[in-house]
């Protein structure tokens, strides 16, 4: 083989791999930039009706429950994850991709998305310990209260959808009085016989006493669809859905139920 074909054989060999790492690096950057629900992630949401119109003397509290785990641990945020070699190189010197952009996606926690935030009906979100573990405190200085809903979705380390109690996942806390949980097997993993009860509670002020109050509080979580085959991948929702009337602590049911979303053939 003559010189010149040498190097025209060096050459393709040099652009075939440089493209090849330029495909992977795309590739890698495309999961690393995925959406959110594309994620181990889930949502928190509340809703509280029977509160508007309602004329109120000093400052309005409620209290709901919080997600942590079983034993009232705050759930694992996200790590933010540096992007490999070849990505640092196509996002700074082929993308041009700005420079708050390449240490990878950050996902806000909890802390940061509800406590001391300000909703735009005047209710304003505080995370509190309380002596039975954290809790969502809603907060209004209005003489006229406003119904409260939103939802915020909260990215983390990992959502375990098959034993959530046992294995640390989110759940709705203060929880107490468990009824009886047991597995059976599932393909690989495990999964619950029945649907999940328990309590916790809601604490609403005094000034708010009359009437009925209708309270739904809910955590939603799913796994993370790239990791798992797909008969493995699902959810649960864990739900508290009361009306309440009286103020004060009150105790309120959680159920908490599971969806696979492939399932295995025979279940």
């Amino acid at each position: 083989m003559n010189a010149k074909k040498k190097l025209l054989l060096s050459i393709f060999i040099i652009l075939f791999f440089s493209a090849m790492i330029f495909m992977h690096a795309l590739s890698k950057n495309a999961e690393l930039w995925r959406e959110d629900g594309q994620r181990d992630s889930f949502t928190y949401s509340i809703s509280i009706e029977g509160l508007s119109g309602k004329k109120v003397n000093e400052t309005t509290m409620i209290m709901v429950p919080f997600p942590t785990t079983k034993d009232g641990q705050l759930i694992n945020s996200y790590s933010q994850k540096e992007p490999s070699l070849e990505q640092h190189i196509l996002d700074r010197y082929i993308l041009h991709t700005p420079d708050k952009y390449t240490k990878g996606p950050y996902f806000a926690n909890l802390t940061e998305q509800l406590d001391n935030r300000f909703l735009s009906n005047g209710w304003t979100t505080f995370i509190v310990e309380t002596e039975d573990g954290y809790m969502l405190k809603l907060e209004s200085n209005e003489s006229v209260l406003e119904d409260i809903h939103f939802t915020t979705e909260v990215v983390v380390e990992d959502i375990d959808i098959f034993d959530p109690i046992g294995r640390d996942s989110p759940i709705l806390s203060p929880a107490f009085g468990f009824s009886e949980t047991s597995t059976k097997p599932y393909g690989k993993q495990v999964n619950y016989n029945s649907r999940v009860n328990y309590w916790t509670y809601v604490y609403l002020s005094d000034n708010i006493e009359a009437g009925n109050k209708s309270i739904e509080v809910t955590v939603d979580a799913h796994n993370d669809p790239n990791e798992w085959e797909k008969e493995y991948r699902g959810s649960y929702i864990v739900t508290v859905w009361d009306d309440v009337e009286g103020a004060g602590k009150i105790e309120v049911e959680a159920t908490l139920e599971q969806e696979f979303w492939f399932p295995l053939e025979g279940d």
